[in-house]
């Protein structure tokens, strides 16, 4: 098994996360919001309860798209209106094959979920008095956490509909960045958690002072912590996808999902000649190839600096 190494992406989903608070979020959050809000207006009009939902999940899976074409290409902030990576065109055909995806893990969820209430209403509460819910349907529900965030990244970096089935193409994605996958959903649930639960005062505040009054402040509120992650989430996949490509990282030109150069602590391949499995792990004293040993001299292209280095076993690099 390949083994997971720290990356560029850390540092990179970071600076995802502060830039996704800025001005273009509120731009975000009046296009987005006014859509959702007409859609929903039509479908009430026209006495479609099923088109509200289908509506706004369309538009959601738009928006993730666009943020992700732009993570994607480089891009560290901007509105649902940047085309920074690329035309509509292109966001309409990755929006499409990340709902097939959706669908695909969605669909067998619903399912169980079926399954589920059926087995409820015919057999008895558990001891606590909750009806029975299978454990594999609950499993299913927390793997989503992970599993959404790859159907996307599998669907902005694939160049065709036959990649969604190419083993290939999701060994290329994920193999070896488990812990990147970690750092994507660790930021993607945690930061929009941390956002709400800083909110939530503000919002019963508002709600407790003027109940009436208070209906478009906190729509607001709450649009523009939707905007926040929508524009988190899919600009942090992007970036994952970028993985097989170059994209700009403190001033200057790295591969997203590559092990940075001073934090690689792989083992040594043994001498020709060696038994196998002789290798050596780099000892922890010795300084990476890309710190310069003295200060005669700068260092190679692409060093990073020993703070980086800070959670590698065997503690940072001593000065030389």
């Amino acid at each position: 098994m390949e083994h997971n190494r720290v990356s560029t992406f850390g540092g990179a989903a970071g600076r995802v996360l502060g830039e996704s608070l800025s001005f273009a979020t509120l731009l975000t959050t009046l296009v987005f919001g006014g859509l959702c809000a007409l859609v929903t207006l039509a479908g009430v009009g026209a006495s479609l309860r099923w088109f509200p939902p289908l509506a706004v999940s369309a538009l959601v899976c738009i928006a993730l798209s666009r943020f992700a074409l732009n993570g994607m290409h480089g891009q560290w902030d901007g509105s649902v209106l940047s085309s920074a990576g690329g035309e509509w065109s292109e966001v309409l055909r990755v929006a499409g094959r990340f709902a097939l995806l959706a669908v695909a893990w969605i669909v067998p969820f619903f399912l169980l979920a079926a399954a589920s209430k059926a087995i409820s209403d015919t057999s008895a509460p558990s001891a606590m008095g909750l009806p029975r819910v299978p454990v594999f349907a609950l499993l299913y529900a927390v793997a989503g956490v992970f599993v959404q965030p790859a159907l996307l990244v599998a669907a902005v970096a694939a160049e065709r509909l036959g990649d969604l089935v190419d083993r290939d193409h999701w060994s290329r994605l994920f193999s070896g960045r488990m812990g990147d996958l970690f750092v994507l959903c660790s930021l993607y649930v945690g930061a929009p958690l941390v956002l709400y639960l800083l909110a939530a005062p503000v919002i019963l505040g508002i709600v407790t002072t003027s109940p009436m009054s208070s209906i478009l402040p906190v729509v607001l509120l709450v649009g523009a912590m939707m905007s926040f992650w929508i524009s988190l989430y899919g600009r942090l996949c992007g970036f994952f996808a970028a993985g097989a490509g170059e994209v700009e990282f403190e001033g200057r030109r790295v591969v997203a999902g590559d092990p940075d150069p001073a934090c690689d602590d792989r083992p040594i391949p043994p001498p020709p000649g060696a038994l196998p499995g002789a290798g050596i792990a780099a000892p922890p004293s010795a300084p990476p190839k890309s710190i310069p040993l003295s200060g005669a001299g700068p260092a190679r292209e692409g060093a990073v600096s020993a703070a980086a280095c800070a959670s590698v076993p065997g503690g940072p690099v001593p000065a030389a």
